[in-house]
């Protein structure tokens, strides 16, 4: 069949940023329990200029935690009317 398994309202890792503009990328860190870092799409996109073509789990492999330098132990990617809603992970 060969076809995109794409579904617009379900994000996956291996989304191509431009597909998820609008969108944020939240992240959290296991030496700091309970806080989170939300980054928006559009910011990765067009601060940081990260290519449009990059997928999402490229991106969080190569984030960092500003406090100990590790790796995100938690990504979530949401639509920005779930991050406002303050979205609880499931």
């Amino acid at each position: 069949m060969g076809g995109s398994n794409r579904v617009p309202g379900k994000a996956s890792p291996a989304d191509p940023l431009w597909y998820r503009r609008g969108w944020v990328l939240r992240v959290s860190c296991a030496c700091r329990p309970g806080k989170h870092q939300d980054i928006p799409v559009t910011e990765l996109l067009d601060r940081w200029q990260v290519s449009p073509s990059r997928a999402v789990w490229e991106v969080v492999a190569k984030l960092s935690c500003r406090v100990c330098k590790a790796r995100p132990n938690r990504s979530e990617l949401l639509s920005a009317a779930d991050a406002k809603r303050n979205t609880i992970w499931w």
